[in-house]
């Protein structure tokens, strides 16, 4: 799978006996905050800079572990997604692809209850 880059529009560089450049960034987590189902839901991404460093056929990211955390927040998700239709969509398929895995493992039960007769 190959995930989006994220490029920083100020790179990170480390002093060292080499200089390091951290040009990009890597989230590091993704938190929601949903209280109960009538409070603001909260999305928090938190990223860290980074670097793509190749050692013969592979290509991984490093981390600056000196940099500090730069952080996205969406305070509240309801009305956000009523500015920005899209980001619904979004959150509903990560919704959605959540419940699937969560079927798989056992955790949720499959729901039969929207799936359509065909007549």
């Amino acid at each position: 799978m190959s995930l989006p880059q994220l490029n920083s529009t100020s790179p990170n560089v480390k002093a060292a006996t080499e200089e390091k450049v951290y040009d990009k960034y890597w989230m590091t987590r993704f938190l929601v905050r949903a209280p109960t189902p009538t409070e603001p839901v909260e999305i928090v991404a938190v990223f860290k800079p980074a670097r793509d460093v190749t050692v013969g056929d592979v290509t991984y990211k490093e981390l600056n572990p000196d940099a500090k955390e730069v952080k996205i927040r969406i305070e509240d998700l309801f009305v956000a997604a009523e500015e920005d239709p899209e980001l619904t969509v979004v959150m509903s398929d990560l919704l959605a692809k959540l419940k699937s895995i969560g079927v798989d493992q056992g955790i949720f039960e499959v729901d039969n209850s929207s799936s359509s007769s065909g007549d």
